[in-house]
């Protein structure tokens, strides 16, 4: 748990930086005359891009030698354990894909301008990277499903407050709540689904098709959330906006009870037959 709070606090310093500086790059040229906030989008484009090829080189670099690639979203030998965890991955990948979307909307809806994505976006990093460094610099055994209770606790206080109260007040609410736990859910699956498998899963290409197969079926759950999302925007935007927050606290309930289930079977002496046979 330790060092994926570490990793995760990494990642939130860069996402601290990255939307500060995007934000107000995209309006600066507008404001300084110098360019168009298209143009500004097109090298922002660019430059996103280059920096993907690059990490690209640098994990060829490494110089891996190529794993297995399953050839179904299910491994062949997942046990129902295993796909336990796919079914929460799937609505936790559903919740994330309408996480990614709609808050940002929302701030441009009430808030106007990209600089505000950009700051609102880098204040929630960095309250979410304070609060995960004192978390996790003093980590206790088997405390998962406890941050995953103060995430849903935050997370539904935060989209009742915006539920009631739809307007920027609301949205900073909101903000403020999620900001606080925001990588507490990531960094506690993540805890559960390694611990899973590299507790009882010894060969190695075999815990990488599992891992892949874990992230087919968690981009799956974005791709369908994203696709709902779409489509019901066109019918009515405002509505369901509105509304998307409680997607997001009924999606809860699945994929808590499916954490659960594994925490508690986890937490029993297990072979390997438990995640595969």
């Amino acid at each position: 748990f330790f060092f994926l709070s570490l990793i995760t606090v990494m990642g939130t310093g860069a996402s601290i930086v990255a939307p500060l500086a995007i934000g107000w790059f995209i309006v600066a040229g507008e404001y300084i005359g110098l360019y168009s906030s298209q143009t500004a989008y097109i090298i922002a484009t660019a430059v996103g891009l280059m920096l993907f090829l690059g990490a690209g080189f640098i994990l060829r670099g490494l110089r891996k030698e190529a794993r297995v690639v399953p050839s179904s979203l299910l491994p062949k030998n997942a046990s129902p354990l295993w796909r336990k965890l796919c079914a929460m991955e799937f609505f936790d990948g559903m919740m994330d894909g309408i996480e990614a979307v709609v808050p940002l909307v929302l701030i441009l809806l009430f808030l106007g301008m990209e600089e505000s994505v950009g700051t609102i976006q880098s204040l929630t990093a960095s309250i979410a990277a304070m609060v995960l460094y004192t978390v996790g610099r003093k980590p206790r055994e088997h405390r998962e499903f406890q941050l995953l209770a103060i995430w849903a606790g935050m997370t539904i206080i935060g989209g009742l407050i915006l539920f009631t109260f739809f307007q920027k007040e609301g949205l900073i609410a909101y903000f403020l709540c999620v900001g606080l736990v925001r990588a507490f859910r990531w960094t506690s699956v993540e805890s559960v689904m390694y611990r899973m498998i590299d507790g009882h899963i010894q060969d190695e290409e075999e815990r990488f098709a599992y891992l892949l197969n874990r992230e087919l079926v968690l981009d799956l759950g974005r791709s369908l959330s994203l696709f709902l999302l779409l489509v019901f925007l066109q019918w009515s935007p405002i509505d369901v906006l509105h509304m998307s927050f409680i997607y997001i606290i009924l999606l809860q309930i699945p994929f808590l009870i499916l954490l659960r289930m594994i925490y508690v079977k986890m937490s029993r002496p297990l072979d390997s037959s438990s995640i595969s046979r």
